[in-house]
């Protein structure tokens, strides 16, 4: 049977289901009446669709009604295409057969996935193949199988055989599960569905649809730690692309779980596979048979929350355009809807009585979201407006007695939202009054105050209001300036109890050390002073003096912590080489864990240190959820947490992280960069405009907010309006290599690769006379098609430690070198992707 045979039995098919007997065999017979054989082929499918086996998974019944052998095509050491070794036979299906097999020029396992010859021979599918395995590469996801590239195997006694190459997978499909195991638990379901979602939406964000998304397509893949990772098999390959109008394959579309308006044209849609999946979550909670009305089925799910069982509704709305807007936005409803299952009622409970997360106990939580989800909108939120330096005292002391109480609150108050220390520190020498600066930051109170340090004495005076500007407290806390400490913790003890909320965990009175020297603490805070700044000159200020705290305190594990910082940003910012620095803030941050294990910020500077340098995201992970276990409103974790998961393409969750890392730090340039550049990667182009907007207001010198509205309205196709962001650049920021990067990027996007690839060389040029990312040329030269060259300044990269090359899997730019036979190995590298 040839495909447009098919095509037909596909369609006569369709329509004869939705008739009832008698009519549906009068209308077969009256569509086939020119081919008596074809009316038997269809009147086989329906009788098959009685027993759903078919409608299930037609892809066995099409390889009966297909030409072909039962038996294997290839056996175990048969070489293709002079390059490929099988390994083993694993499956026959609709489109050909699967085998694993030994890629001999990448020295890793591969699956080969055949096409059938009746397939190969016309030639308009055979591109429609190569264009769909094009996009289909470009999908970077963990939760989707990768798709390699498309190979033909010439034989001297058969036609040539076509096949494709991807991820070898080992386990059983979704649907062999649920047939071995039944229905799954509510937590596992929802996770499991949650990961697919992810897939979905990447894909979905690459312009590629499914068009056949089934339990079947769905593999349980082993991993080397003995979990699971759902990977979605087959994007591309069942269905043309979002957009495009050319017929479909064979094998597009599993009649059990088509959307009505697919089941009615055949043609696939975003929307569609939205269907699909909801339909499939049905099959997951145990709903065998495809339901009359699969949306009031969702609704009627038990053991699942109802935010999940909405959102699982909304799939399933019979008209397309009631559907959710993307798969994105499903995902990220399913993160939120995945209960703790108990676990977030045990650690609030902990918490408002004192009993802090430890750190052993993190991975009792399945995810963050789970206990991290006490909201700001039910505390109070508190403004801590930077305390004046009086009677000469440093300015960076009266900082540091401000960052320590505000610290000492966000640690030891759970009920209370503390605004950040970024955000407050915007604040340092503005003229306008509490009232105004609350109501700037909604916050229902602020605590002003002013410090003194003279002749070995310190005075702290402190002063709470309501935002309104009615006073309630204040208070002068005296003593050696040695037992600064102690004054931090009574200051903060006595502001918690005025604003009514627990606070246990701060220290009882004189409990805190009174400092043996003052000189340690001194360097330390001069070092973060410095640090706020955000400036190169002062990040390399911070670690010239976080060294000498260091030198003068080796156990003061603060000081070892804002170390590990100075250098991961010296590093990423190309300050220093990259692998001397990142070595440097991997030996400070595990000295700073070493001495104090439940000190947040180390685990932050370690997890940081361990994406970079390590590039080991799982490790990774674990250190920002212990972070995040110790603290909760810690914005910083939150804030690079966020931007580590979006470099693995978990934009869902990334995007939730950004955003609590703005309850606590609204004003904050890094958070709010944090929220832009993920909606950039994303391709949220509203969200990412009006996040730089936002950003430009807050810090009007930085460079690249501008260049990337410009890159978005060049992806929106609009020529004027990019432009027009250029024109609002001055010269020197134009002629800066980020900009100058960007530029060649939006030439890039409007198809100007003569005029790319010359600012490519520009940038190269530029490169060995002044310090930035190899990544950037290598960015440049992707955006210009210039494939071999963009891998060069890419190894060059790797080689550096270059930060800016992790974002390769997400960078918009670097799209253009994904189908390239080297980018699977990169990723490998980068610890962006498992070894096959």
């Amino acid at each position: 049977m040839d495909v447009e045979r098919w095509r037909r039995v596909k369609e006569i098919y369709s329509t004869a289901m939705e008739r009832a007997e008698p009519e549906r065999s009068s209308y077969i017979s009256e569509s086939c009446s020119d081919d008596p054989e074809l009316a038997d082929e269809i009147r086989r499918l329906v009788n098959a669709s009685v027993e759903d086996d078919f409608l299930e998974d037609p892809s066995s019944f099409i390889s009966e009604i297909l030409p072909g052998g039962r038996g294997p095509q290839f056996a175990a050491g048969d070489v293709l295409a002079k390059r490929f070794v099988i390994r083993r036979f694993v499956a026959r299906g609709g489109m050909g057969e699967v085998y694993a097999a030994f890629d001999n020029e990448l020295r890793e396992e591969v699956a080969l996935k055949t096409v059938r010859p009746e397939i190969a021979r016309i030639e308009r599918f055979i591109q429609q193949f190569k264009n769909e395995v094009q996009r289909a590469r470009i999908i970077g996801s963990e939760y989707v199988c990768r798709v390699y590239d498309l190979f033909t195997h010439e034989a001297e006694d058969a036609e040539p055989q076509v096949f494709l190459t991807m991820e070898l997978l080992e386990g059983e499909t979704l649907a062999e599960r649920i047939s071995r195991r039944g229905a799954f638990d509510a937590r596992a379901g929802i996770d499991l569905l949650r990961q697919v979602s992810e897939g979905l939406a990447a894909a979905h964000r690459e312009g590629v649809v499914h068009g056949d998304l089934k339990p079947s397509n769905i593999m349980l893949a082993k991993r080397d730690d003995g979990g699971e990772t759902p990977k979605i098999t087959d994007f591309g390959l069942a269905a043309q692309g979002a957009g495009n109008s050319g017929p479909v394959l064979v094998g597009a579309g599993t009649p059990a779980f088509m959307a009505p308006e697919q089941l009615a044209s055949g043609a696939p849609s975003k929307a569609a596979d939205l269907y699909s999946f909801g339909l499939i979550a049905l099959r997951v909670f145990g709903r065998k048979e495809r339901p009359a009305d699969p949306k009031a089925a969702a609704l009627r799910l038990k053991d699942v929350p109802g935010r999940f069982r909405q959102a699982l509704a909304a799939c399933l709305e019979w008209e397309a355009q009631k559907r959710p807007e993307s798969a994105e936005s499903v995902a990220v409803e399913l993160e939120e809807a995945r209960t703790p299952f108990g676990t977030r009622r045990v650690l609030l409970a902990g918490l408002l009585s004192g009993a802090a997360a430890t750190v052993a106990g993190v991975h009792y939580y399945p995810n963050l979201r789970e206990w991290a989800g006490v909201r700001s909108e039910h505390r109070p939120r508190l403004a801590v407006i930077p305390f004046m330096a009086e009677g000469g005292s440093p300015e960076y002391f009266a900082a540091a007695v401000t960052e320590e109480i505000s610290m000492a609150l966000a640690r030891g108050a759970p009920g209370l939202v503390v605004i950040g220390r970024d955000t407050m520190s915007r604040y340092r020498d503005s003229k306008r009054n509490g009232g105004e600066i609350a109501a700037q930051l909604k916050a229902g109170y602020v605590v002003t105050g002013g410090v003194r340090r003279a002749g070995g004495r310190l005075s702290v005076g402190v002063r709470l209001a309501e935002g309104s500007g009615r006073e309630l407290w204040s208070r002068t806390f005296e003593g050696d300036e040695r037992q600064v400490l102690r004054i931090r913790d009574e200051a903060a003890r006595e502001l918690a109890r005025r604003l009514r909320v627990e606070a246990p965990s701060l220290a009882q009175a004189g409990s805190a050390p009174v400092l043996a020297s003052m000189s340690g603490h001194d360097l330390y805070w001069q070092g973060r002073y410095f640090w706020r700044t955000r400036t190169d000159r002062g990040v390399q200020s911070s670690i010239e003096f976080f060294q000498k705290a260091v030198a003068e305190e080796p156990g003061l594990a603060e000081a070892h912590a804002g170390l590990a910082d100075g250098w991961a940003v010296a590093a990423e910012r190309g300050l220093w080489p990259a692998g001397v620095a990142l070595a440097e803030a991997k030996k400070a941050a595990l000295a700073a864990v070493r001495l104090n294990e439940r000190m947040a910020e180390g685990h932050v500077s370690l997890a940081q240190v361990t994406s970079l340098y390590d590039r080991d995201y799982s490790k990774a992970e674990d250190e920002f959820r212990r972070a995040l276990a110790l603290e909760p409103d810690l914005a910083a974790a939150h804030q690079w947490y966020g931007y580590m998961l979006a470099k693995l393409r978990r934009f869902g969750e990334a995007e939730l992280h950004a955003r609590r890392a703005l309850e606590s730090e609204p004003l904050s340039v890094p958070a709010n960069a944090n929220l832009a550049t993920k909606a950039y990667y994303a391709s949220e182009h509203d969200t990412c405009i009006s996040q730089c907007r936002k950003v430009m207001a807050l810090e009007p010198a930085l460079v690249w907010p501008r260049p990337v509205i410009a890159l978005v309205f060049a992806q929106k196709g609009l020529r004027s309006e990019a432009e027009r962001e250029w024109e609002g650049m001055s010269a020197e920021a134009a002629r800066h290599p980020l900009a100058v990067r960007m530029r060649a990027e939006m030439h890039g996007i409007f198809g100007e690769y003569r005029e790319a690839r010359a600012l490519g060389t520009q940038l190269a040029e530029e490169r060995t006379k002044r310090a930035f990312p190899a990544s950037w040329v290598a960015s440049a030269m992707a955006a210009a098609r210039d494939t071999n060259e963009a891998y060069q300044w890419m190894e060059r990269a790797f080689d550096e430690y270059d930060a800016f090359l992790s974002l390769v899997d997400i960078y918009p730019s670097f799209a253009t070198v994904r189908s390239d036979p080297r980018y699977h190995g990169l990723l490998v590298r980068l610890g962006l992707r498992r070894k096959a």
